[in-house]
């Protein structure tokens, strides 16, 4: 396991926690309702458009999260709430949590960033990936595979991306992948020659 313990280089920074836990890279859609998210949404409009989703359930040991950028607000309501998209970025664990960000009604924290690059996968992954995402009618994956790509396209609940957020080694998040996919393909296997049996009897 790859988070073991909290670092000392940490950055102030505005946290939502929510039930979810996005992956870098994926694209979340949002509504925001609260007062204190509005205004977290004023200053992101305003200033660099970054924040960080605690994820919040209890089975969140290691307190991660990810921090993630606005790319687009998609609909303001005369109510004054919002529907926003964001996209995944930086993995985070929080070190500190604060009710208030100083001077602000949104929640804040200091936390530490891990250095959890995206890469292009191993042949071993490639190969089952691209076999598995065939089988599902959708072989547009382009000539280069990235980790957190593959990541994304799995949907994975939400105590596997606990898990793989709290892998760093890039040998190990390829071998999680991997399993995941084996299975997924093996299910996948097994429904199509279900399916063709009741087809053909």
């Amino acid at each position: 396991m790859g988070v073991s313990e909290k670092m000392h280089e940490t950055k102030k920074f505005p946290i939502f926690p929510l039930s979810i836990l996005p992956l870098p890279g994926e694209i979340v859609p949002l509504h925001i309702f609260e007062p204190r998210y509005r205004q977290l949404l004023e200053d992101l409009e305003a200033g660099d458009g970054l924040f960080g989703i605690l994820y919040s359930g209890l089975n969140n040991r290691y307190q991660l999260g990810t921090i993630l950028n606005l790319e687009q607000v998609m609909k303001k309501y005369p109510t004054g709430e919002s529907d926003i998209v964001c996209r995944g970025g930086d993995v985070f664990i929080l070190v500190d949590y604060f009710m208030n960000y100083p001077g602000k009604l949104y929640p804040g924290g200091n936390i530490h960033i891990l250095d959890f690059p995206d890469f292009p996968v191993g042949n071993e992954l490639d190969e089952i990936f691209r076999s598995y995402m065939t089988d599902k009618d959708q072989s547009n994956l382009g000539d280069i595979l990235m980790i957190n790509d593959v990541a994304n396209e799995l949907d994975l609940d939400i105590q596997d991306r606990l898990s793989y957020l709290q892998i760093l080694q890039k040998d190990k998040r390829e071998k999680f992948l991997f399993e995941r996919v084996r299975f997924r393909k093996h299910v996948l296997d097994q429904e199509t020659r279900t399916n063709k049996f009741f087809i053909y009897n």
